[in-house]
């Protein structure tokens, strides 16, 4: 509920300069990217041997 309430805050604003919109958007875009990578290196990685 909040990210809706600040995303359509963000959206309609409409002062000059960097939208926070945009930055919102872009900063959950990196976040999802190092969610993907981390699942790749966990495939990649070798299982540790159990004692």
């Amino acid at each position: 509920m909040q990210i809706s309430i600040t995303f359509n805050r963000a959206a309609a604003d409409d002062s000059p300069g960097v939208s926070v919109f945009w930055l919102m958007v872009f900063a959950i875009a990196i976040l999802d990217d190092g969610d993907r990578r981390e699942k790749e290196r966990r495939k990649r990685k070798p299982a540790e041997p159990q004692p």
